[in-house]
């Protein structure tokens, strides 16, 4: 919600609050039934996707509903950019949700782990590993 509130303020960008159950054990995010729903209806030219790991199997998350969620965004979307801070790389979570084929570009950090980097650019996946120093 915090997230959305500061995009709701910048010119030349418009987005969507996809509705559905605010889940009170997470960082305020919306999953179920009525964000799936209302998701498959759109097509998006990006999609930003992350979960609670990321390996040469793809993005996983913790739960089934999350990862359901995730795999809609990754189906609709004509590109399909995964966001992995370096503790999420190298974990495998309960439930994959999107395959390492479907996704165009990973961004990550200085910490990730360089074996799973690699092994993650032999799947022909592009790496951006942001400096922290980069301006936002």
């Amino acid at each position: 919600m915090k997230i959305a509130e500061m995009i709701r303020k910048q010119e030349n960008i418009t987005s969507y609050l996809i509705g559905g159950k605010l889940r009170t054990e997470s960082a305020g995010s919306m999953i179920d039934t009525l964000a799936l729903e209302m998701m498959s209806k759109f097509s998006l030219d990006i999609g930003f996707i992350t979960g609670g790991g990321i390996t040469v199997n793809g993005i996983s998350t913790a739960t089934p509903e999350g990862a359901a969620f995730a795999r809609k965004v990754g189906e609709v979307s004509r590109k399909n950019i995964c966001l992995a801070p370096h503790e999420k790389v190298g974990q495998q979570m309960f439930v994959t949700s999107v395959s390492l084929e479907q996704i165009d570009l990973i961004i990550t950090d200085e910490a990730a782990s360089e074996n799973v980097i690699r092994e993650i650019e032999k799947r022909h996946v592009e790496i951006h590993v942001a400096d922290a120093t980069s301006p936002i």
